[in-house]
């Protein structure tokens, strides 16, 4: 319709033209029909990506806890010397316990703190990714009006980063892992 009443009116035919937005129609109609298909098949490869790099850690006779205690030492403060297993550990104060524990609860802090973020943003991920989805019959809409190119651009913007999201995540949560590890 839209189409039909800027040719009786003769509006700006390079623009608004039967000859410029009819191809754009048809691909539209075409792509809005499988805009559930390409949204599904995105967020699946970002899925795949997301698996791959938290796959390394499935499985694994540790927790998570125990990985990021041994990894950081926590523990290594109350460790005796060697050959001092009978007598009171030496070189351990008060001071040097004091610190050690405040510092293992920092970590802890920070981790349950980062932990509970990312379970956070992975949720609003999901439903953002909800809604985009409901939303992309209309971006592609968007794509045929000249005028609302932009907001066909916003709305791929913003579902590229939240479908990029995980894997992302998972990558920074595979380094910092793998660090600790050695």
């Amino acid at each position: 319709m839209f189409i039909g009443f800027t040719t009786i009116l003769r509006l700006d035919e390079k623009s608004y033209g039967i000859k410029a937005l009819l191809p754009k129609l048809i691909i539209a109609a075409l792509l809005i029909n499988f805009s559930l298909v390409i949204a599904g098949a995105i967020i699946d490869f970002t899925q795949v990506l997301t698996h791959f790099f938290l796959e390394p850690f499935e499985g694994q006779s540790f927790s998570l806890s125990e990985f990021v205690a041994t990894g950081l030492n926590i523990t290594k403060i109350f460790e005796t010397k060697e050959g001092a297993q009978k007598q009171e550990a030496k070189g351990i104060d008060g001071l040097n316990v004091l610190i050690g524990l405040i510092g293992g609860l920092a970590v802890i802090i920070i981790m349950f703190i980062v932990m509970t973020a990312a379970a956070g943003f992975l949720i609003v991920r999901v439903v953002a990714l909800w809604f985009l989805i409901i939303l992309a019959p209309i971006a592609w809409v968007f794509w045929i009006l000249p005028g609302l190119n932009k907001q066909f651009s916003n709305w791929w913007s913003s579902f590229l980063k939240w479908a990029f999201f995980a894997p992302a995540y998972a990558f920074f949560f595979y380094l910092t892992l793998s660090t600790l590890g050695h």
